[in-house]
């Protein structure tokens, strides 16, 4: 992630590609390990997003509080996400999207750990609360992460994971939610 950062910082200034972020990243790399990864950019003039995604993390847009896009899913099977690395996938299996954005829209990026153990329709009913009750994007991120958390812990929940690998119970991981209003 510090070639990615390299990579942004070398980009013509005012514009990111998202797809040429990782392959500089991948291009440099220099450790043992792998990463999965989601580049987003703002292109204010356009008013749209652009986007690079390699696993199986996701992104979604929402207008008036329903999910308008989600990113695909990447992974080669329940567990075993696309990831850059030496001895793993490249930058070539990068999703490329451009997406059209209005005032209002909440971009929300999440790890798998948010999404082993949270349902859409959930996630839709958070934000429709947060829109009506004006919460800001770092009280819906932390909103979303907390339940997210919850469910990881709960031997019982209904989730994504639990259904997809035929068990009960949530799924412990990382977690991260990042959000976004545009306005």
């Amino acid at each position: 992630m510090r070639n990615a950062l390299i990579a942004t910082n070398n980009e013509p200034k005012g514009h990111v590609n998202p797809k040429r972020v990782p392959q500089e990243a991948y291009k440099n790399k220099n450790h043992e390990g792998s990463s999965t990864t989601c580049i987003i950019t703002l292109n204010c003039k356009k008013n749209t997003i652009c986007a690079a995604n390699v696993n199986d993390s996701r992104f979604f847009l929402f207008r008036k509080g329903k999910i308008i896009y989600k990113s695909p899913i990447q992974q080669w099977s329940l567990g075993c996400p696309y990831q850059l690395g030496k001895c793993n996938d490249n930058p070539n299996v990068a999703h490329e999207m451009e997406l059209n954005i209005k005032k209002d829209d909440i971009l929300i990026v999440g790890t798998d750990g948010m999404l082993d153990n949270m349902n859409e329709s959930d996630i839709e009913e958070i934000v429709q609360r947060a829109i009506d009750h004006k919460l800001k994007a770092d009280g819906l991120a932390r909103k979303i992460g907390n339940v997210a958390l919850f469910n990881s812990l709960d031997r019982f929940a209904d989730t994504p994971f639990a259904r997809a690998s035929k068990r009960k119970g949530g799924k412990v991981g990382d977690i991260t939610v990042i959000v976004a209003y545009f306005q």
